[in-house]
């Protein structure tokens, strides 16, 4: 039976223990793509300080030591799915690289509704990047197989959290990137899609938020429960 678990707090302090398949997560984007959200925000009406992201953008180091941390043996077994803006996607896999594991080109979300650009003359953003890579040993033959270079569909129509992930990808990138049955985990868990998803898929999921509020919300989605999967 699929379960899911959600800590509240940082996943320093409460994930030390906890081990899995695969880890698949959106954490947060690059000071760039914060900065992007802000003006938004005001540009809609808002005040900057009032912005919806309550979360510091990552950098070099933050990057460093998540992968020190989730690359170290034991901790995940084969893969390693990260959402990253275009900035931040090669602090990603240069981290991922030298931490031994065998990474690929980014995988691209191209969404298909994407909003408009609120400041400037240049294009919107439509596109969001998956930092891909996995453990060189211990393949099963199963788990060899050719997977999709790229994901084409529409943006959450349910608002949970500032940028969380539509259901379909997350359903997508699970069975992608693990087997019914085994375990994910999410340190940036925010809404609680990817745990949800995972579930669905008949896998089993923890994962950790670290804004109370959020979490709050997150945990009222999971209480009302799933619609599994049979396949």
């Amino acid at each position: 039976m699929s379960e899911i678990e959600l800590r509240h707090g940082r996943w320093q302090d409460v994930l030390q223990d906890v081990q899995a398949y695969a880890l698949i997560c959106d954490p947060p984007f690059t000071e760039r793509t914060h900065k992007g959200q802000r003006s938004g925000d005001a540009h809609r009406g808002g005040m900057q300080e009032e912005s919806a992201i309550h979360y510091d953008p990552i950098d070099a180091d933050v990057v460093q030591e998540f992968v020190e941390h989730w690359t170290a043996p034991g901790k995940i077994e084969r893969w390693f799915c990260i959402f990253s803006d275009h900035d931040g996607i090669r602090l990603w896999l240069d981290a991922l690289a030298r931490a031994d594991l065998y990474t690929f080109p980014p995988v691209v979300w191209t969404k298909t509704n994407p909003g408009p650009r609120f400041t400037g003359d240049g294009p919107a953003s439509a596109c969001e990047y998956i930092a891909i890579g996995r453990h060189r040993k211990g393949m099963r033959k199963s788990e060899k197989r050719s997977r999709v270079g790229f994901y084409n569909g529409p943006i959450a129509t349910e608002r949970v959290v500032t940028g969380g992930k539509p259901d379909w990808l997350m359903r997508a990138l699970v069975r992608d990137y693990s087997e019914r049955g085994a375990s994910i985990v999410d340190p940036f868990a925010g809404g609680a899609t990817t745990l949800i998803c995972a579930a669905v898929e008949g896998r089993t999921a923890i994962g950790s938020e670290m804004n109370r509020e959020t979490f709050e919300t997150a945990q009222k989605r999971i209480n009302r429960g799933f619609t599994p999967t049979f396949f």
